[in-house]
């Protein structure tokens, strides 16, 4: 949700847009912390930013039964995997 304004979290962003404009063909970032921090927002906000011309977008449940080991992304791709 965007009810509130975002601030702060400038060099988080940054350094979601770095591992995103990598060249590594596999970049992971695992982001902790206590419930209520904006963890989940923060990650919201890296993905919207991150749309054009890379993909992004939430993992859900559904999504569990894909076939993943045959997954081939056409463009870099941010994938939030969020609880």
């Amino acid at each position: 949700a965007q009810r509130a304004a975002f601030i702060g979290r400038e060099a988080e962003l940054e350094a979601v847009s770095t591992l995103v404009a990598g060249d590594r063909p596999l970049a992971w970032w695992l982001l902790g912390g206590r419930a209520g921090a904006g963890k989940s927002r923060l990650a919201l906000e890296a993905a919207l930013a991150h749309t054009q011309p890379a993909r992004a977008g939430f993992l859900q449940r559904a999504d569990l039964e894909f076939d993943w080991r045959a997954w081939q992304p056409s463009a870099p791709t941010l994938l939030v995997v969020d609880y």
